[in-house]
């Protein structure tokens, strides 16, 4: 699930517990969608699930945003008003760096230990301890 969906579920919850058939209606989404999302919200702490009562026959199940959820949102609408400091060349270089490093992950080895082998390496050239 994508970070914006998973803040407009929570943004929509900050409001008061909802049961699935009002999220549904206030998302526009399919209520197989939304139970998934539910589901792997709850799964990561971000929402609770709450019983309610309703007189007669079986009580209703509510969904809330937790405390985890509440910080969730704080963090994205903290880093969403942030600027980007990088200048284009810089994110399209760091872009290719994380799809390099993917590709050395998927071949089974570690970018991180492959930098280290490289300092020693360099190191042991320039003859500093």
């Amino acid at each position: 699930m994508s970070v914006e969906k998973r803040v407009e579920i929570l943004r929509i919850l900050r409001g008061g517990p909802m049961g699935v058939r009002e999220l549904v209606g206030a998302l526009s989404r399919r209520a197989g969608d939304v139970v998934h999302s539910l589901q792997e919200l709850e799964a990561q702490g971000l929402i609770r699930a709450e019983r309610s009562p309703k007189g007669r026959g079986r009580p209703k199940r509510l969904m809330a945003v937790s405390e985890l959820g509440l910080d969730y949102i704080a963090a994205y609408e903290r880093l969403e008003l942030r600027p980007l400091r990088g200048r284009r060349e810089d994110l399209i270089r760091g872009a290719e760096e994380g799809l390099h490093a993917k590709r050395l992950y998927s071949r089974g080895f570690s970018p991180f230990r492959l930098m280290l082998e490289l300092n020693d390496f360099v190191r042991d050239i320039d003859g500093h301890p």
